[in-house]
Order: structure tokens, then sequence, then C-alpha cells
């Protein structure tokens, strides 16, 4: 992190206290396909942001994070990964 960045303590405790209720109401199954996509994606996007946007946008980075987190879970993940555990989740 820069020098004059500060993280939003309140924002930090808002995504740990989601998680924890996700945690609650989802299932192992879509833990393994959400998960590391939310763990990744973040970590590709927001360098190549600040490497092409003159002036870091927050909220521009985070529309853009969550927009390709729902376009790859919804066309591109699930789909798959159905595929995959079809007979787990048809019994």
């Amino acid at each position: 992190m820069s020098p004059g960045a500060q993280r939003v303590e309140s924002l930090d405790v808002f995504r740990g206290m989601t998680v924890a209720g996700m945690l609650l109401v989802n299932d192992p199954g879509t833990w393994s396909a959400i998960y590391p996509l939310v763990l990744i994606v973040p970590l590709i996007i927001t360098p190549v942001l600040r490497r092409f946007v003159v002036t870091p946008n927050r909220l521009l980075t985070t529309f853009l994070v969550t927009g390709t987190v729902v376009y790859l879970m919804v066309y591109v993940v699930m789909p798959r990964y159905t595929r995959l555990i079809k007979r787990w989740l048809f019994r």
C-alpha cells in the first residue's frame, strides 16, 4: 500500500462479517466455486486498473471487480462446475 493510502477499518469488519454470514447459510459446494474466484479476481483486476486509470477510483474498482466476479461465476465457472459435480447434486 502506498504511504498516503488508508484502510477503512469498517469495510474490513463488514467484509469479515459477510464472510462469516456466508459460512452459515451456504453449502460447501458453493464455497468451493466462489471463494477462489473472489480471492483471485481482485488480485488480477486491481493492478490492471491502477496501470490504465490515471486516478485510482475505489468505486470504479469495486464495480468492475464485482461485475467481473458475477460474470465469471454465472457464465464461466458455474456451468462447468455444475457439470463436474452433477452426480453429487442430483442424488
